[in-house]
């Protein structure tokens, strides 16, 4: 039996699977630890930039971040759908 998931993908049920999704096995995982990436790139960059480190800590660290916001960018929108196809009248 084929069931409609999120994301128009199909899945088997198995019998005797209730349909629960399993601790850490959750489809929006990986957009929430992309956001969570992001939101302490721009924390830790604001702690960076008014801490009084040298200058070349503070660029390699500002440089760490900004790698952290780009990575969790790419977590938080690789699963965007294609757009839906417009009916033209």
């Amino acid at each position: 039996m084929l069931a409609r998931v999120s994301g128009n993908k199909p899945m088997i049920n198995v019998a005797g699977d209730d349909g629960r999704v399993a601790r850490g096995d959750h489809p929006m995982r990986t957009p929430v630890y992309g956001a969570a990436l992001i939101v302490a790139a721009m924390l830790g960059s604001v702690f960076v930039w008014q801490s009084g480190w040298p200058a070349w800590l503070r660029v390699s660290l500002l440089v760490v971040a900004l790698l952290m916001a780009l990575a969790g960018w790419l977590m938080t929108f690789r699963d965007l759908s294609r757009p839906i196809k417009r009916r033209r009248p």
